[in-house]
């Protein structure tokens, strides 16, 4: 199995550096041509007396010096891409060395990494070989022990780790409480810490089944970024001044929610909504969004989202973009609890990961080059109602005569591809 990562991501890299090395080459070709224009001279007669010819000469010089400038920029851009990939390359290979032998935690790896002169860090070993170490309790409790960010990794799924990983960050605000922000330290008592202290007692306790366990620790391995980290916060304030916002942007990339009510997304999680969730969530061949939508009470009788699929966000000038307008690559909790702060109706999302990676078109549009584009309706799985505090069930979106579109868009395109009758459900399936 090691073997073959490593052939797959040699090959991946091999291909990422011939594509560079012949942008690279028709860069110093372009040169070439350049130069030899704008050394070409005109006559003497013509730069003695500035005629037409030798303006046009001058004006066409001026605009090839500033692409000569790109392309070296661009050339220099990709010639350091090309030493990074080479770099990874010899590393990848240079594993070879280290993926067989005993190491029972990441010291040895390092050790012996230090004795061999082989530039490998505990991050490489993770991204390269992450089935043969994330499945072993004994070195995953090592790394998180190392670095808790190493948690993002773990597939052994043992619950230890993950107990050890909220107690070190209860700990840690114990330990930093005192000299943090008053204001960061408010907000994460009645926050974060109260989130922590709730995983840490389910887990503690078994207080839900197996399942739901892994669920838990699912979320908290996929929130482990964004938990403040309190040493980094100190560090940050303390060099922190009025042309410096590192303090800040720590605390607005982390800014996700970590609010969590347990018993309330269990009752969720039990009941039918929750289980043909859970079902689809086991699909390996699906990507599965939602979207929390404030629409009118009208828009949503008259199941407008179903017939014409779901309107694209306006947010940062998106037109097609299916991260800005649904959220995805989520954890089963967040799916299942979306927008539990605010009473929304959540529509999901359900594409099969072969039609969306693949670049086929998900979206439609009447017309081309709209600023209106709708993610087709076939992908529009079903709704769920949260306006009301109630047993929630999931509105299937078995409509009839579903809208047809025009033009079709895949995810990111701005290039339209237009379907006649004829082809068009073949192309869409």
């Amino acid at each position: 199995m090691l073997d073959d990562i490593k052939k797959s991501l040699i090959e991946d890299i091999d291909t990422e550096i011939s594509s560079i090395e012949k942008a690279v080459s028709e860069y110093t070709v372009r040169e070439q041509q350049i130069s030899d224009s704008i050394y070409t001279k005109v006559g003497i007669i013509d730069r003695l007396f500035k005629t037409k010819k030798y303006k046009e000469k001058m004006k066409n010089d001026s605009i090839l010096r500033k692409e000569e400038s790109d392309i070296y920029e661009q050339k220099r851009s990709k010639e350091s891409k090309l030493k990074e990939l080479n770099e990874k390359k010899n590393k990848v290979k240079k594993i070879d060395d280290v993926k067989n032998l005993p190491f029972k935690n990441s010291e040895e790896i390092q050790n012996y990494c230090q004795e061999k002169n082989i530039s490998i860090t505990s991050e490489d070993y993770f991204k390269y070989f992450r089935e043969d170490v994330s499945i072993n309790d004994e070195l995953m409790m090592s790394f998180v022990k190392e670095n808790l960010s190493y948690l993002k990794y773990d597939k052994s799924n043992n619950p230890e780790i993950y107990k050890y990983f909220l107690n070190k960050k209860i700990n840690e605000y114990e330990q930093y409480k005192d000299i943090i922000p008053i204001d960061l330290k408010k907000d994460f008592e009645t926050t974060e810490l109260e989130t922590l202290k709730e995983l840490l007692n389910a887990l503690n306790n078994h207080t839900y089944n197996e399942e739901f366990e892994k669920h838990i620790m699912e979320w908290i391995k996929k929130r482990s970024d964004f938990f403040i980290d309190f040493k980094k916060v100190i560090e940050l304030k303390n060099i922190d001044d009025i042309n410096d916002n590192k303090y800040s942007n720590y605390l607005d990339a982390i800014n996700v929610s970590k609010v969590i009510n347990l018993d309330y997304v269990y009752k969720q999680y039990q009941s039918d909504f929750g289980k043909e969730l859970q079902e689809l969530y086991k699909n390996d061949s699906l990507l599965i969004g939602v979207h929390g939508t404030e629409y009118g009470t009208d828009d949503i009788k008259d199941n407008k989202i179903f017939v014409e699929g779901l309107k694209n966000s306006s947010q940062a000038g998106a037109v097609r973009c299916m991260d800005r307008t649904v959220a995805y690559d989520l954890p089963f909790i967040d799916l299942l609890d979306y927008g539990s702060l605010r009473p929304n109706c959540n529509y999901y999302i359900v594409i099969p990961k072969e039609i969306y990676y693949s670049g086929a078109p998900i979206w439609g549009s009447d017309m081309d080059n709209s600023d209106e584009n709708y993610l087709l309706p076939e992908y529009v799985y079903g709704m769920v109602d949260r306006r009301e505090k109630k047993d929630f069930k999931f509105i299937k979106n078995n409509l009839p005569n579903k809208k047809k579109y025009s033009v079709f868009y895949a995810d990111y395109s701005n290039e339209p591809i237009y379907y006649s009758d004829e082809n068009k459900s073949v192309s869409r399936k």
